[in-house]
């Protein structure tokens, strides 16, 4: 079953995106999402001056659970896991099946 993979990240004002600041690893995990086995569309949007969503549809649950467990080991993403956490902004995922 199709699976919708939705994140939300929100920042405090005034700071900056991370693919403001490294545009080339941003670019990188977008290539590397949209290459990642499995995955069938992507759109992010900003929803406000401080909240950034993405949405990914992937094949199945399967293929979206070994894409959230992948990330976390790829570097870029590690990059900015670390640059959200030092700059205090939070990201929420939620999984959907359609």
């Amino acid at each position: 079953m199709p699976t919708k993979l939705t994140i939300t990240t929100v920042k405090p004002a005034g700071t900056l995106w991370f693919k403001e600041t490294e545009t080339a690893k941003a670019d990188q995990i977008r290539a590397w999402t949209r290459n990642f086995p499995g995955y069938v569309s992507g759109e992010g949007k900003k929803l406000n001056s401080t909240t950034w969503q993405n949405v990914i549809i992937f094949q199945n649950r399967e293929r979206c659970n070994a894409f959230l467990a992948e990330r976390e080991s790829y570097g870029p993403h590690v990059s900015r896991t670390a640059f959200q956490r030092d700059n205090n902004q939070v990201s929420t995922t939620e999984i959907t099946e359609i």
